[in-house]
């Protein structure tokens, strides 16, 4: 790579990132499990986030890319594979007592990478801080410090900055590990990562003050206590972050505070309601940051005002990392959340549930969201619907594995370090294999059918594997299967268009299939109609079989209608499976009976006045699949008007005119003339015969309508229906 004082190098900052995570104690060595103080072990592990891209014509690279810590990382345009590149072991590991955190050998590596110019930095608990060829994992360069090396390195101007169990902050020439630059005492252990700003390193100490001392020279400039009421140990896990000559960080004792960057002065603290070890980014004058007492919480930046808290399962020492609007953070209930950054609230497809605790923090990179879990495994999520895009298994270590480390990403490779038990540094995303762009494909089993209509879809996509899928069966924008080769139950009638989105490392793709799935109304199973006659001025008489004799005790007499000029219709107007009543009077319009009983209930029954043309004569039909009867009328010299609801209102935009026929002495009739599960329109020509429109469009085609002469008596009038 170029330089650092060129501006080809400023184009590459954007692919250099840091980040650190490192476990606490009160003692010169490390302590144990939480609660626990004193010459005991206290594990207390944070990630600390820091980074900074400085404008255009200075040099300087460090975790998140910028002081704000928002965790934006570029993967050089190539999303990193699950595939291992190399990895390197600090040494061995070995406990005394695995219960109590104690220890024979313990070279593990909490802190998370830095990548610079080619270069990856990383501390163990062995003491070191080791220089690491990118590409090909070879020590470029080591430097043994006096203690424990927990934190991660910020990398400016050709100065590697960290600090040590042994109480130092270190300054180290890039090209030279020999002798420090300088050493500047912090009087505690460091858990903290350095933050540099300008000609001023920020860091904090297990004193509970934060320091800002010159970079060039390691003079003290100001040092601040920030833990008014420490705790036990007084340890600080926080990273600082600056932003606008303001320095933001967490403490044990609950509080978020902001310092004057220039004088360490307080500007305001904020408490929560646990212990604090998550570090704060600082995005668009929102402070987010996490507390043990389970929330992440959004502070107003310049007066620490509550703006929201989310609330998790467990305690939260992961740090946050904002992206396009998005909060990702993780939490000691096993998960990884994605929380609207305005909001508040939980972002549709995730929590993402891994097999453990997630004390590592998320970096995101070209919408893929990377993290360590517990359970031994490193992740990566795609951003916008929370599906797993792959994960990679670290190798089982001693009785723990758990990744407290957070990820760096940059030019295709995810950077990482271990935690409890692991003493790795791992380099993953061997791109040997161009990645294939994907291709979005399917078919299905079926086509068309009546409802319920299952479906079985088949994926056809290509493109290199891992593959990540997205179903959207009926083309609403919802995702409805994960899976390769789902089945879906279409549960209403309609015609729908399938999308499936395919997603890898070279990008997402889809394939949409207009009208793909027809699902039409199914046919009511032995069904078999029965007559009826409507006697003007006394009303219906339904014969509930087809017997040749009136039962007075079986068959139906209703008397809801009984005006002289009614017309009849019928048809299963409300969806049960059975025809009901109903009656078109000229000049009024339609009253359609809800049920088969014989008085009628203005609450329940329907009136339609969208037709009243006193020359007008009624049909009735399932004109557009869905399982009930709509009205229509057929007018005379004009044609028919199809109603495509049960409203009262003709909607021109909806409903239908169909102009096929408009003989004055036709009679109209309706009826599912091709079994597609809607209604069609017919006329009956006295002298004649019938004509059968077998679509429901409006103009007549000889071709595929159909005319049957078989009856063509001038004084005869048509009926259809289901008779076989």
């Amino acid at each position: 790579m170029e330089s650092e004082s060129t501006i080809s190098l400023l184009e590459n900052a954007i692919k250099d990132v840091k980040c650190m995570t490192e476990r606490s104690d009160n003692s010169t060595r490390r302590s144990g499990p939480l609660g626990i103080s004193g010459d005991s072990w206290r594990l207390l592990i944070i990630p600390v986030l820091l980074c900074m891209i400085l404008p255009l014509g200075a040099s300087a690279f460090m975790f998140r890319n910028d002081t704000a810590h928002t965790g934006i990382y570029n993967d050089g345009g190539t999303h990193p594979n699950n595939v291992l590149l190399w990895n390197y072991s600090f040494g061995g590991f070995q406990y005394d007592n695995a219960t109590e955190f104690t220890y024979i050998m313990d070279n593990s590596t909490y802190a998370s990478p830095t990548v610079v110019n080619g270069v990856v930095y990383e501390g163990s608990l062995g003491n070191n801080m080791t220089a690491f060829d990118a590409t090909t994992g070879a020590i470029i360069r080591n430097f043994q410090a006096e203690n424990d090396i927990h934190t991660s390195a910020a990398v400016v101007n050709n100065v590697v900055y960290f600090t040590s169990y042994d109480h130092n902050l270190y300054a180290l020439s890039t090209t030279d590990f020999s002798t420090p630059l300088w050493t500047a005492d912090i009087g505690a252990p460091g858990h903290a990562s350095p933050a540099v700003v300008g000609a001023v390193v920020y860091v904090g100490s297990d004193n509970g003050k934060i320091f800002a001392f010159n970079a060039a020279t390691g003079n003290e400039i100001w040092s601040k206590q920030t833990n008014s009421t420490p705790t036990s140990s007084n340890t600080m896990h926080s990273s600082p972050a600056v932003v606008n000559n303001v320095v933001y960080i967490g403490n044990e004792n609950g509080n978020v505070s902001a310092l004057n960057a220039t004088n360490g002065a307080f500007i305001w603290n904020k408490t929560t309601g646990g212990y604090i070890q998550s570090s704060p980014a600082v995005v668009g004058n929102v402070v987010y940051i996490g507390s043990s007492d389970g929330n992440i919480y959004a502070l107003n930046a310049a007066t620490g005002a509550d703006i929201w808290s989310f609330a998790t399962g467990d305690g939260i020492i992961s740090s946050p990392a904002v992206a396009d609007g998005i909060v990702y953070i993780g939490s000691n209930d096993n998960n990884v959340y994605a929380i609207d950054a305005v909001a508040g609230t939980i972002v549709p497809g995730w929590p993402f549930a891994t097999g453990d605790d997630v004390a590592s923090s998320p970096s995101v990179a070209n919408g893929i969201v990377y993290v360590g879990s517990n359970d031994g495994k490193i992740y990566a999520i795609h951003a916008n619907n929370g599906l797993e895009y792959w994960h990679y298994t670290t190798q089982a270590v001693a009785v723990r594995n758990w990744i407290y480390s957070s990820p760096a990403v940059a030019n295709g490779v995810v950077y990482i370090g271990g935690g409890e038990g692991n003493t790795n540094l791992y380099a993953i995303g061997n791109q040997t294999t161009p990645v294939q762009s994907p291709t979005a494909a399917f078919t299905s089993n079926v086509r068309n059918g009546t409802v319920p209509l299952t479906v079985q879809f088949t994926n056809q996509s290509t493109g290199t594997h891992p593959m990540t899928y997205a179903w959207d069966f009926t083309n609403d924008g919802i995702i409805d299967n994960t899976t390769p080769n789902p089945a879906y139950t279409y549960n209403s009638v309609g015609v729908f268009t399938v999308n499936l989105t395919v997603t890898n490392g070279a990008g997402s793709n889809s394939a949409v299939k207009t009208a793909w799935i027809n699902v039409t109304a199914a046919p009511v199973t032995n069904a078999t109609a029965t007559t009826g006659v409507y006697r003007p001025g006394v009303g219906f008489y339904l014969k509930m079989d087809n017997g040749s004799t009136w039962n007075p005790s079986t068959d139906k007499y209703l008397a809801w209608d009984n005006a002289a000029v009614d017309l009849p219709v019928a048809g299963d107007f409300n969806k049960d499976g059975q025809a009901e009543t109903g009656v078109y009077r000229p000049g009024v319009g339609f009253y359609l009976k809800m049920d088969n009983g014989s008085t009628w209930n203005p609450s329940t029954d329907k009136y339609l006045a969208w037709d009243n043309a006193v020359g007008d004569r009624p049909v009735a039909g399932d004109w557009n699949g869905d399982g009930m009867a709509e009205t229509g009328v057929y007018r005379p010299g004009v044609g028919f008007y199809l109603k495509m609801d049960n409203g009262s209102t003709w909607n021109p935009s909806t409903d239908k005119y169909l102009a096929w026929d408009n003989a004055v002495g036709d009679r109209p009739v309706a009826g599912d003339w091709n079994g597609d599960g809607m209604a069609e329109t017919g006329v009956y020509r006295p002298g004649v015969g019938f004509y059968l429109k077998m679509d429901n469009t409006g103009t007549w085609n000889p071709s595929t309508d159909k005319y049957l002469p078989w009856d063509n008596a001038v004084v005869d009038l048509p009926v259809a229906g289901k008779f076989v």
